[in-house]
């Protein structure tokens, strides 16, 4: 009986999501497709690429799942290019300072952030506030260990 109950709520559950419009992908993303579809993004060559590069290698290191990063880049052509520039920029640093910016669909990462306060129709200067505010506070934190000795600080990644 609770298996019946329980399978009945999943399925309740996934036809909500799928009439609500919400992405569920049923296959992990390769990064070429990842790659690709920010490439038919409207954002300048020049940045593209040098995000294309952060991109691959987060892959690369486990500091990106490929999931995620699509799911964002598609959360992110609802709004206008220049705010979703500016959001991607952050990422983009934090990746070339080392830090992991993605867990998966069920961590609290920055890209998850980001994707939840655009689906809660926050002001674009929320989500970038937001965003900014992880990033500093990843920055301090690393700063801080490295003062004690903690941590040692060498070649982090591209930027």
């Amino acid at each position: 009986m609770r298996i019946a109950l329980l399978s009945l709520l999943f399925l309740a559950l996934s036809l909500l999501a799928v009439s609500q419009g919400i992405a569920i992908p049923l296959r992990t993303p390769a990064p070429e497709e990842v790659l690709g579809f920010l490439a038919g993004m409207n954002l300048p060559p020049a940045f593209k690429a040098a995000l294309a590069e952060a991109f691959t290698s987060a892959f690369a290191t486990g500091r990106a799942t490929t999931t995620v990063t699509l799911l964002l880049l598609q959360d992110l052509t609802a709004i206008p290019p220049d705010k979703a520039e500016r959001g991607l920029e952050i990422i983009r640093y934090a990746i070339s300072q080392g830090f992991i910016v993605d867990t998966g669909l069920s961590g609290s990462s920055m890209m998850n952030e980001a994707r939840k306060l655009l689906a809660l129709s926050r002001t674009w200067e929320e989500i970038e506030y937001v965003l900014s505010l992880r990033l500093n506070f990843l920055l301090a934190t690393r700063s801080t260990l490295a003062r004690y000795g903690l941590i040692q600080l060498g070649k982090i990644g591209p930027d």
